[in-house]
């Protein structure tokens, strides 16, 4: 057969071996990114239990470790199934078409539907177009994705700058998010390779994966926070944080439900805050550091008041929520502020 002969379509053929190998791995970081996350809920509590931040900001270094070297193992998953699996990787372009494409999707769906906590992959799934090239580029989307946000968590690892506890909050409960996601798409797609042969729809459970765990937002966070800024914006993007994050618990407090995880944010943006403030000794400073350490007295009985189901005291405690967003509002960092010289 000549070298420029098309040779048609490939043969569905099924590997049984690539299945077998890459199904209980998967699985097993599946497991590793559930234990990672019930570690990190109940080091917060314990933090916060025991006004030990220091002591949940070294769990989340190590969380952040952890969770970074399962990413390397999600990556190297899919360059496997993206590689041995027929997927995307061995279809000649021109069998792509609006149809193959439909019924990618359509056997995915099949496959999810059987897949238990994979609702934000079916809702990703259910988005994708037939028309356009997402299915087609399903495993080379996810891996760029997944590639980016290897070189931030990298750069965080690098720089001598580290970010603040909530940043850190931030990027471990993002990153354990994409990396489980990932982790759940990479068993279902093996399955679909095992009972149904390697087929593009392999490749769509994979463009799902890259929609639904998005790694944008945690690379635009480390871009944003560990390049090097001056003091007065870092003080001005603690404030920032602090303020929104009080302004979200008084909010989930009027409808009577306050959420831990936003309670346990505040009190650590409120530290992060007032550190800061101090370090510029800035001109406001005194007021500004008794308001910041206020927050976790004005907090801490809104959220007892919810767990006790006590509305009234939720609704009293809800004003002075109220009361110091209103204060910490009225706050403008000016420019120009420098780190106060120790004595």
């Amino acid at each position: 057969m000549s070298l420029f002969q098309h040779p048609g379509p490939p043969p569905v053929r099924r590997v049984p071996a690539l299945a077998q190998r890459e199904l209980p791995q998967a699985r097993a970081i599946a497991e590793r990114v559930e234990r990672l996350r019930r570690d990190t809920d109940a080091a917060e509590l314990l933090a916060l239990r025991e006004g030990e931040p220091d002591l949940l900001r070294r769990h989340l270094e190590r969380a952040l470790v952890e969770a970074h070297a399962a990413l390397d193992d999600v990556v190297d998953h899919v360059d496997r199934l993206r590689r041995e699996g027929r997927g995307n990787a061995l279809t000649p372009r021109e069998l792509w078409d609006p149809d193959s494409r439909e019924d990618a999707i359509r056997t995915a769906a099949r496959a999810l539907d059987r897949t238990d906590g994979a609702r934000a992959l079916r809702a990703a799934l259910a988005g994708l177009d037939p028309d356009d090239d997402a299915v087609e580029n399903g495993y080379d989307d996810l891996r760029a994705g997944l590639r980016r946000l290897q070189q931030a968590l990298r750069g965080i690892r690098r720089h001598d700058r580290p970010p603040g506890a909530e940043q850190l909050r931030l990027l471990v409960r993002g990153t354990l998010r994409t990396v489980g996601t990932v982790a759940l798409a990479l068993d279902t797609a093996a399955g679909i390779t095992r009972w149904d042969g390697a087929s593009a729809a392999d490749a769509a459970v994979a463009a799902a994966a890259a929609r639904a765990g998005d790694p944008e937002p945690l690379v635009e966070l480390v871009r944003v926070r560990v390049r090097d800024r001056p003091p007065a914006q870092r003080l001005r993007a603690a404030h920032e944080d602090l303020t929104l994050l009080v302004g979200d618990f008084a909010e989930d407090c009027e409808r009577g439900r306050p959420s831990p995880e936003t309670y346990a944010a505040a009190l650590l943006a409120a530290q992060h805050a007032a550190r800061w403030a101090q370090r510029l000794a800035w001109s406001a400073g005194y007021d500004y550091l008794r308001t910041a350490r206020q927050v976790p007295e004005v907090l801490g009985p809104a959220m007892a008041a919810a767990r006790a189901a006590d509305r009234p005291a939720l609704a009293d405690a809800t004003k002075h929520v109220r009361e110091i967003h209103e204060s910490l509002g009225r706050y403008r960092v000016p420019d120009g502020l420098t780190l106060a010289r120790r004595a």
